[in-house]
């Protein structure tokens, strides 16, 4: 009845959804096995570890892709992050605790639209077709809702083989695990790590 009803806006939907189940599916096919999971909460010690392992790789001439956002401070009180681009050692801001014109808020935070292209030129295929590792700081909130680095990470599981190394909060690794249906990866504690 309600086909009949609004046909058009029945019909966004159910192609919306296909596109949801069709990139489960796809996933779930995959079953993407060599990840591993740094995990904490805020100020726990993740995008740390994450930047010192990158440098660790890099250092053992491991091709190392991804990005690393370093929280940037201003009189000692956080003011919002900055990205790194693993593979090239670029930095760009790419998020503040102020709002500015035409930025993308989540939480405390606004994002710049250049910092979100710098992450996904980052993360994208063409840009780490060689590399033996891959790190994203980090998989949230944002990413389960289908936003910021969610469609890189997918990209990246299902075109490519090497390992990935993503930051996660500790309250979030149950659906990320999920959400991208990582089998068994291996979880490592960040403030417990050195």
């Amino acid at each position: 009845r309600d086909i009949f009803k609004k046909p058009i806006p029945i019909l966004r939907q159910l192609t919306a959804q296909a596109e949801f189940w069709l990139g489960k599916v796809e996933l779930s096919l995959k079953k993407k096995s060599n990840v591993i999971l740094v995990t904490g909460d805020t100020g726990d010690g993740k995008s740390t570890l994450l930047a010192e392992l990158a440098i660790l790789f890099k250092n053992h001439n491991i091709q190392t892709g991804g990005i690393i956002s370093p929280a940037v401070f201003e009189n000692e009180v956080k003011s919002g992050y900055d990205l790194i681009d693993i593979a090239t050692s670029e930095r760009q801001r790419l998020s503040q605790t102020h709002k500015g014109e035409g930025m993308i808020n989540v939480g405390r935070f606004y994002f710049f639209d250049d910092g979100i292209v710098f992450g996904k030129a980052a993360l994208s295929i063409a840009n780490n077709q060689n590399s033996q590792i891959v790190f994203i700081d980090e998989i949230g909130a944002w990413e389960l809702q289908g936003q910021g680095w969610a469609e890189s990470l997918h990209e990246l599981i299902l075109r490519c083989d090497m390992p990935l190394v993503l930051a996660v909060n500790t309250k979030l690794v149950a659906q990320v695990t999920d959400s991208w249906q990582l089998h068994e990866p291996l979880i490592i504690e960040a403030k417990n790590t050195s």
